[in-house]
């Protein structure tokens, strides 16, 4: 597939450095000879490391050059001289592109000079695909941008990140996911395409999670805690809130204390919370440090049934503090299994303990900070629902729950869209493979409490027994999924710029939100960006007004915001609504200076159009300020 074992390359954003091991022969790489040493040898700076290398030249001198990397011998590498560099010299892309054997054209010269600006190692193979990517695309400045952009984060060149930037810019988000809906029922009928449908209603509406899951907790609380078999609450609860009606409410929290440790067998997260609130127990005092020790990728299995793996050391992490023999494995399992016997019966004499319990093992899992919201919801469900058989599918049953009585009838507003932007990233799997490398060291029982993310979900698809037929708009959301992971962050001198694109769906309009942030990092929180000093762009298209750039400037909390668009009906509108968002603003503590509307020239069409195509992070253009914020 176009998209196979790309996400192996999006881990790193490390700086691009050649170790000696790591140099092929034909490379073509730039070096500043530092050293001649008696034996004919040089020491030579490549991209930051020093390396001895015999180089071919009779008269070698200091100074930087251009170098053809020939062979290994005896522990060094073998060099070439292919031409000094020097400043403004326009002889060195054909003298490179002749020792590549590549025909010297316009497009071969525009490629080589990016490779010569980045200072990275030339390696044929690499600059014959982006001639390739140039030969098949009709913008070719597009391919260069995306080039130089590759290049900044030290990606490798090949085609499949070329052409997921490439392809990304011409396809939006909203288009994509309207496709995917509409394909025909055979993807629906599978619970990988369920899943895949579920996922992109719920990212039209993702705001709607933190009030479902706020509801369904205190709702089922209310149920647990109710001594008077209140209908009207069991009846809310069956209509809006589970899968799998209860009957009456004083039977639900025997069945939710069963859930709880039935997913103790299979969850560490909801595990590992167990055994920290039976810690505080008086019973579990003479093994509370033990409870304490287990680490989390272990935690479950000492609710599993089966004999447990916690003493075998290979499972063990190196610094693992577990000194778990059998007899305190067998303690500890024994001291669980009366713990539960003693709450399992309807006997009220234990119901204020129980509820004790689950209300602070709900409360652990709504507060885990490791977790999204949407898996913390997920086991938030299935404590309070359980899982109905071996054969059902957890996921789709918590979809079904959401999309039934929320979305139908939902509406966009200012507070739905801040939500959906926070949680936007999450849900498309913008992080995946972070995800996946932070739990990776741990067990694949972490992996799957989590809740599949839409990338997750479409690769899955994607490699699933589906038409050929319906894969196509698959893969297209793959890549344009993957290039939002390529293009999301850049670091350009003291300045980040973070990017993304929200898909809006307006009536009957679809249309994709493109923002971009520009500031430095916050010295308060180095994942955020200081909004007290920061330049905002957003860019979207609407049905009425059409291409519409925003432009919002910040410095000391004071905001100055330029629109761009042509419709010229809409200064009034601006006019009139000044007073409110002035008013919407000096609740956050930011002050308005200025509000304007501007037509496009040609020079902000051209920024509209890089921001549209995230060209704004692909420019080769470099930062230019100064560290002083006034």
């Amino acid at each position: 597939m176009q998209n196979a074992g790309i996400s192996t390359v999006l881990a790193t954003n490390a700086k691009y450095f050649i170790p000696n091991t790591e140099l092929k022969e034909g490379q073509i790489v730039v070096g500043k000879v530092n050293e001649l040493e008696e034996d004919g040898t040089a020491r030579i700076i490549i991209n930051g490391k020093i390396i001895t290398a015999t180089v071919v030249e009779e008269a070698l001198s200091k100074g930087k050059f251009y170098f053809e990397v020939k062979d290994f011998k005896d522990g060094k590498v073998e060099l070439k001289v292919i031409s000094e560099i020097k400043q403004n010299d326009q002889k060195n892309s054909a003298q490179i592109l002749k020792e590549l054997d590549i025909p010297v054209t316009k497009d071969s010269e525009a490629v080589i000079k990016l490779f010569l600006q980045s200072e990275r190692a030339i390696t044929k193979s690499e600059v014959l695909e982006v001639m390739n990517q140039l030969l098949k695309s009709p913008n070719k400045q597009l391919v260069l941008d995306s080039l130089s952009f590759l290049m900044k984060k030290n990606y490798p060149i090949n085609g499949t990140l070329l052409q997921s930037l490439i392809t990304s810019s011409e396809t939006e988000l909203a288009k994509i996911f309207s496709t995917i809906e509409n394909l025909p029922k055979e993807l629906t009928n599978t619970n990988v395409g369920k899943q895949l449908h579920s996922m992109i209603n719920l990212l039209k509406n993702n705001s709607i999670i933190t009030d479902f899951q706020q509801e369904q907790l205190q709702l089922g609380m209310q149920i647990i805690t109710d001594s008077n078999d209140d209908t009207n609450l069991v009846n809310t609860w069956n209509k809006q809130f589970t899968s799998k009606e209860i009957s009456q409410s004083k039977f639900f929290g025997q069945e939710v204390f069963q859930n709880v440790f039935k997913l103790a067998e299979h969850s560490p997260t909801v595990s590992k919370a167990i055994l920290n609130i039976l810690s505080d127990l008086p019973e579990f005092s003479s093994v509370k440090t033990e409870l304490t020790r287990v680490p989390l990728n272990l935690a479950n299995q000492l609710f599993q049934l089966e004999e447990t793996s916690l003493l075998d050391d290979q499972q063990l992490p190196s610094n693992s503090l577990l000194p778990l023999g059998k007899t305190e494995i067998n303690d500890i399992k024994n001291k669980i299994d009366t713990f539960m016997t003693k709450h399992i019966s309807n006997d009220p004499i234990h119901s204020e303990e129980k509820i004790a319990f689950l209300t602070r093992v709900l409360s652990t899992i709504n507060e885990d900070g490791k977790s999204n919201q949407l898996t913390k919801l997920f086991l938030q469900n299935q404590l309070f629902n359980g899982v109905n058989s071996s054969t059902s599918d957890p996921v789709n049953e918590l979809f079904q729950l959401l999309i039934n009585d929320k979305i139908k009838n939902s509406v966009v507003n200012a507070d739905q869209i801040t939500k959906q932007i926070k949680n936007h990233q999450d849900l498309v799997g913008f992080n995946t493979e972070s995800k996946i490398s932070d739990l990776s060291s741990l067990n694949k029982a972490i992996m799957n409490e989590q809740f599949p993310t839409l990338k997750e979900i479409a690769l899955k698809a994607l490699n699933s027994n589906l038409p050929e037929g319906l894969k196509h708009p698959i893969e297209q959301l793959i890549t344009k999924i993957t290039a939002g992971q390529i293009t999301m962050i850049h670091q350009n001198g003291p300045e980040y710029n973070y990017s993304t694109v929200i898909p809006l769906f307006l009536n009957n309009w679809s249309t994709d939100l493109t923002i971009q942030w520009t500031g430095k990092e916050s010295s308060s929180n180095s994942k955020e960006i200081q909004s007290n000093h920061c330049h905002i762009l957003f860019f979207l298209e609407l049905e009425t007004l059409k291409e519409t750039m925003v432009d919002v400037s910040i410095q000391n909390r004071v905001v100055n915001v330029t629109i761009f668009n042509n419709n010229t009906a809409l200064n009034a509108m601006i006019s009139s609504t000044q007073p409110l968002i002035k008013e919407s603003l000096a609740k956050h503590d930011f002050q308005l200076s200025m509000i304007k509307c501007l037509p496009f020239n040609n020079e902000r069409e051209q920024k509209m159009k890089e921001l549209k195509f995230n060209n704004s992070l692909l420019s080769s253009r470099e930062y230019t300020g100064v560290d002083l914020l006034i």
